[in-house]
């Protein structure tokens, strides 16, 4: 008797973690966030460096520069990083917000 499941879609690779992690495309370069988990650490990073900081803000000029980066960069789709999932209208803002890609 045979699996349904294997019918349906063949043979199950050999190392299935691997094949999982070595198949994958680059999320960010296929235009999708990162995972929950992800998206909750750099949060919690972000705000713990910003709260460290007293909070500041950057001036306008300094936001407007780094908005300006975010609009012309790959990574950057529907107001989001597609490398950190940060809303970049809000994190350019942060005095100590940083792009993960180190492009301001």
């Amino acid at each position: 008797m045979s699996n349904i499941a294997e019918e349906m879609f063949g043979q199950p690779p050999k190392n299935m973690t691997e094949e999982i992690f070595t198949s994958r495309p680059d999320r960010a370069a296929v235009g999708d966030p990162p995972p929950i988990p992800d998206l909750i650490k750099n949060l919690y990073m972000d705000t713990t460096a910003w709260a460290k900081d007293g909070f500041k803000t950057g001036n306008q000029e300094e936001v407007s520069r780094r908005l300006a980066i975010c609009g012309e960069c790959e990574f950057f789709k529907g107001g989001r990083c597609m490398v950190c999932g940060c809303f970049m209208a809000l994190k350019a803002k942060l005095s100590t917000g940083k792009c993960p890609k180190e492009k301001w």
